[in-house]
């Protein structure tokens, strides 16, 4: 696997790991379910025993984005409950 891959892994894992710890560590099984990856060979990745192919990092860039629209829906539906309750 060349330099740019490892580098790619490295800095998505870190990313990965810090929003791990920030969401409350949820269920990992659950998670590599929603990436559409192997339980397994995810926590080896998470652990840095395991590295993925650009596609594979691409599928968990997709699932933060996902995240990302979920958490701005979020926000949208708590501003029009504070809108009502005013």
């Amino acid at each position: 696997m060349n330099y740019a891959i490892k580098a790619e892994n490295a800095v998505l894992r870190r990313l990965f790991n810090e929003w791990y710890e920030l969401s409350n560590k949820p269920n990992l099984r659950l998670v590599s379910e929603g990436i559409g990856l192997n339980y397994n060979t995810f926590v080896s990745w998470k652990t840095g025993k395991h590295d993925y192919s650009r596609n594979s990092l691409r599928e968990i860039r997709k699932y933060f984005y996902r995240l990302s629209i979920r958490q701005e829906q979020i926000n949208q539906l708590y501003e029009k409950v504070l809108q009502e309750r005013s």
